[in-house]
C-alpha cells in the first residue's frame, strides 16, 4: 500500500509556447501493514510546443528514499529526461521518451547509473468500446558494486497495453485493465526474470 501528496505549479510564458512545471511530492510505502519506504521528490521542467501536432519536454528531479526496515537500503536519486510527443490527425499520439538515472546507495542491489528509452502510441482503434495505449521499454542499468564479485549489468525489456472503457462510467471514474510483460537478464544469472502482469483500476472519465 502508498500513500501520496502532491504539490505542482505549471506556469505558462507569455508566448504561449512554453510551459514551466514545478513539483514537490512525499510519499509512503507499507509492506504487510508495516512502514516500508518514506520519500521526498522534488522536480523541474519543462514544455516546448513546437507546432500544434508536436511538442518537446524535459524535466530533472531529485529524490532522498528512507527504507524503514533497513538504513543501509536508503537511496537518492537523481534523474534527467527529456521527451517528445507527436499527435497524428484524429488525435492520434506518438510519445517518446529517453531517461538517464543515477541511484546512489550502500546496498549493492540498489546502488546504479540506468539510461532507458521507451514509445508509447494510442491508436484511435477500439476494443469491447475501449481505447488502447500500447507502451514498450528498453532499459540497462550498471550497478556501483560488485555483485558476487561480478561488476553487475542488466537488460530490461518491456510491453504494455492499456484498454480504458470510459464509456462504462461511474459518479466520473470509468475502469482500466492492464496488461504487462517484462523481461530481465543480467550477467549474475540470479537476476534473470520474466513477469507477466493484469492490472484493473479506476480512472477519471473527465
Amino acid at each position: 500500500m502508498s500513500a501520496e501528496l502532491h504539490l505542482d505549479s505549471s506556469i505558462l510564458a507569455k508566448t504561449g509556447r512554453t510551459i514551466t512545471d514545478l513539483g514537490l511530492v512525499a510519499g509512503r510505502n507499507w509492506y504487510a501493514g508495516n512502514p516500508l519506504t518514506g520519500y521526498l521528490r522534488a522536480s523541474f521542467g519543462q514544455r516546448f510546443k513546437q507546432s500544434d501536432q508536436s511538442q518537446w519536454n524535459y524535466q530533472i528531479s531529485g529524490e532522498r528514499q528512507l527504507r524503514q526496515d533497513n538504513a543501509s537500503r536508503s537511496a537518492t536519486v537523481l534523474t534527467a529526461q527529456a521527451g517528445w510527443r507527436y499527435t497524428f490527425g484524429g488525435g492520434t499520439p506518438l510519445v517518446w521518451n529517453l531517461r538517464l538515472r543515477d541511484t546512489r546507495s550502500r546496498a549493492s542491489s540498489i546502488g546504479h547509473d540506468a539510461i532507458f528509452t521507451g514509445l508509447r502510441y494510442a491508436p484511435r482503434i477500439r476494443i469491447a468500446g475501449a481505447s488502447m495505449a500500447w507502451s514498450m521499454g528498453l532499459e540497462t542499468r550498471f550497478y556501483d558494486k560488485p555483485n558476487f564479485g561480478i561488476q553487475r549489468k542488466d537488460r530490461r525489456a518491456s510491453l504494455g497495453l492499456t484498454l480504458f472503457f470510459r464509456n462504462v462510467d461511474y459518479y466520473g471514474f470509468a475502469p482500466t485493465v492492464s496488461l504487462s510483460w517484462s523481461r530481465d537478464a543480467s550477467n549474475v544469472s540470479l537476476y534473470d526474470s520474466e513477469t507477466v502482469g493484469l492490472s484493473i483500476g479506476l480512472r477519471s472519465a473527465f
